[in-house]
């Protein structure tokens, strides 16, 4: 199809030049079927395991407004509060126990190759989570912090969307891989809590108003002088743990599935060329 691309600011395929496509086709309608039976059970196990996230993503959504926005946590019950927030928790300022760290800025050249994969807003799921998404190379110099390994915390700060989808929201890097480097769109997030935690505070809770913050015409953008003076309820230390040990087995489930449906889509992806084309017997 891309040989049929015309035009430069917005490249498309005009109706006339799609018509003139042509596909490999079973002229047998039976071993048509037989592709799409073969092909539907990768797709079946896909979906299934895409459904069986989001419940999982729900359970820890609903856990942690139940602990830290609806302070239902364990022992809440003989809890004393102050001020409407319970006795040892804190307001503290994001600086004083976050550190951001920004993405690398790159030039044309960076990305026209190299052994590295490029993560930008486009690996940033919309109201927070991470999208695996290697389709940019890079091959430029960039500093340690900026390689994201399995487990790291990254940030959007730059968004494209008017309503603020992206912007201020964060995801979980969930591949064991070491060839990450984050641009310039988006920020490491370290802190000595636990990134479950930190997760949740600012996809559940903190996010929507961080955005706020964001400013430009047509592309949105936070900097992280901004970001360090905004407050947060912090909890104590040992509850954040206790929630940190309570939901590791959903995300390590998350993180699992989530291998699963690339290998299953692998697999799909590189069994149909060769149904189609018959290398494969049906």
């Amino acid at each position: 199809m891309a040989n049929y691309v015309s035009g430069a600011a917005i490249p498309r395929v005009v109706l006339r030049d799609f018509k003139k496509m042509k596909l490999r086709i079973h002229k047998d309608l039976y071993k048509q079927k037989q592709v799409a039976t073969i092909l539907s059970a990768y797709d079946s196990q896909i979906e299934n395991n895409q459904k069986r996230i989001k419940l999982l993503e729900q359970m820890a959504e609903n856990l942690y407004k139940e602990w830290f926005v609806r302070f239902r946590f364990p022992g809440y019950e003989t809890a004393e509060f102050e001020g409407g927030v319970p006795k040892g928790w804190e307001i503290k300022k994001l600086k004083e126990f976050i550190t951001f760290y920004r993405g690398k800025s790159y030039s044309s050249a960076d990305i026209a190759s190299g052994d590295y994969v490029l993560l930008s807003m486009n690996n940033i799921r919309p109201w927070g989570g991470y999208i695996r998404d290697d389709s940019r190379v890079f091959g430029g110099v960039f500093k340690d912090y900026q390689l994201i390994h399995k487990g790291d915390l990254i940030m959007s700060i730059t968004d494209m969307t008017q309503d603020r989808r992206i912007i201020g929201y964060v995801g979980i890097m969930d591949e064991e891989r070491n060839d990450c480097v984050i641009s310039t769109h988006l920020m490491k997030v370290v802190s000595k809590y636990n990134n479950y935690f930190l997760y949740g505070m600012f996809n559940f809770s903190l996010s929507r108003s961080v955005s706020e913050y964001a400013t430009g015409a047509n592309v949105l953008g936070l900097t992280d002088k901004i970001l360090k003076e905004i407050k947060a309820i912090v909890p104590s230390d040992e509850l954040i743990c206790k929630y940190g040990k309570q939901v590791a087995p959903i995300w390590e489930t998350i993180f699992h599935l989530k291998d699963e449906i690339a290998n299953l889509t692998t697999q799909r992806d590189l069994l149909l060329p060769r149904l189609m084309s018959g290398k494969i017997n049906i």
